[in-house]
Parts: structure tokens; sequence; C-alpha cells
């Protein structure tokens, strides 16, 4: 049951103010495909953040605290938007109070659990745990209460189980076309790095490591000419030559209805 008369609160804690800096910050996680951990004593969540629309950019995943002192909770007064029926009325698409755009995909708010003492564990205390599949570029976040052994196939994450996204899904703007396709030698002794740059700005639209072997297109976001940058990422550029292998001029394909 939900609590009645919630409001959203403008919490500056959430360093969601001021938006703009918000807004600058969360694009560039997302054109670095860089997934966002946080924690500290708010709730265990993950959100798909978003800077016009809630979606259009990262990822965030906050882990529970391993004892929870000044808990949170999520029961927002109206359900979020494009969530399916019978999905929980506090996930979907918000807004928060300083109009900050997000995508609650899981939550797990306070409750009561029967286990003493009840001001530890109705608290949500607990742990993260991330699991990374550099072949297939999976990812699984999950958030555990505390004193439960993951390993324990009778055991069950927090509110929302495992989560598994796709790293290309760590982007969530829309793509207006695609460049030439960028392949990793599978003898690569560091992750490649790619670049992309627009012509003649020479501003960074996208940054992405390549596991060895992997084969990416690379997106952009308008029609143009980019500078593709392929290296180590390091500090010393390069992979073989010495230095970091750049292609100008690319012409952007449009994908089919753009």
């Amino acid at each position: 049951m939900y609590p009645p008369a919630e409001s959203v609160i403008a919490d500056p804690s959430s360093n969601g103010w001021p938006k703009s800096a918000r807004d600058r910050t969360v694009a560039s996680l997302a054109r670095g495909s860089a997934l966002h951990l946080a924690g500290n004593r708010g709730l265990a969540s993950v959100l798909h953040y978003g800077v016009a629309a809630p979606g259009d950019a990262g990822w965030a995943f906050a882990v529970p605290s391993v004892v929870n002192r000044s808990p949170r909770r999520w029961f927002p007064a109206t359900g979020g938007a494009h969530r399916d029926r019978r999905t929980a009325r506090n996930l979907g698409d918000f807004f928060d109070a300083f109009g900050n755009a997000l995508r609650v995909i899981a939550v797990a708010n306070p409750v009561r659990t029967d286990r003493e003492p009840v001001l530890l564990h109705d608290r949500a205390p607990g742990f993260g745990v991330v699991r990374l599949d550099p072949g297939t570029g999976a990812i699984t976040l999950e958030a555990w209460p505390r004193g439960i052994d993951p390993l324990d196939p009778e055991s069950a994450p927090l509110a929302g189980g495992s989560i598994t996204i796709e790293a290309h899904e760590l982007d969530g703007r829309r793509p207006w076309g695609t460049l030439l396709p960028v392949t990793s030698p599978l003898d690569a002794p560091i992750p490649w790095v790619v670049r992309v740059r627009t012509e003649p700005e020479g501003e960074l639209i996208l940054a992405r490591r390549l596991a060895p072997g992997e084969t990416w297109t690379p997106k952009v976001f308008g029609p143009g000419l980019y500078t593709v940058e392929i290296g180590s990422g390091d500090g010393e550029v390069g992979y073989a030559t010495g230095a970091w292998q750049v292609r100008t001029g690319q012409i952007a394909s449009p994908l089919v209805g753009e």
C-alpha cells in the first residue's frame, strides 16, 4: 500500500542541481558508454538517465548501504509514464523536482522483513554486485539483502531481481546514422578505444572500448563528416604503429527511415 499524499522533494543531495550541470554530466557518461555506480544512504535502484527525455542517456546503479540510518523511500503519488500496467506504479518515466528526466527500472523500498534487529533489516540494507561478461558485453546488476549469500540458489536479490543490460545500451541517444564498422584485433595487448569527433569542430560525441576481436559500428546523431580515432586510450597512442589511427572525412550513412 502506498502512503497517501506523497510529494516529490527537491533534495540537493541527489546531485541533481543545478540541472544544467547535472545534464552535462549525464550526457558525458552516455558519450563514454559509462555505467554510473553510486552508493550512500539512498535506495538501491537502477535508473536510466535522460536529458531531453527519460531514457535518452546512460544508466545508473545505486547499491544499497550496509547500514542505513537515514532511509529514503520512493512512493510517487502519480505512476510513471510508459510502463506496463502490470508494473508497479513507482517504475517508469518521471521528472524529479528539479526537472531532471529519469526512467526508474527498479527500486528497493524499505519493507518489513521480520528479521531482527528490525531497525537494521527493515531499512533495505545490503550490497551490490555487478557481473561483467567481456565476451558478450552483458552487464548484470544485482542488489542483495544484508546477510544473504548470493551463491545460495534459494536466495533472491532485492526488488527487481537481476537486471541485465548490454554495453551498447549505456548510450540511450537515438542515432541518426552510422559510420564504417571498426574491428579490434584478436591479439590486441590492451582494449582498444574508439573515439568519434565531428568535423571540422573536433567535438567528441562518442567513445567506447572494444574487446579483442569485437566489431562495432559507431553511431552518429546527424549528417555530416566525422573523424574516427582508434588507439589504446592510455596515453600511449596506438597499437603496433605507435600512433592513433585517425580516419578523417568519414561520411555518415542514415538509418532507414531517417
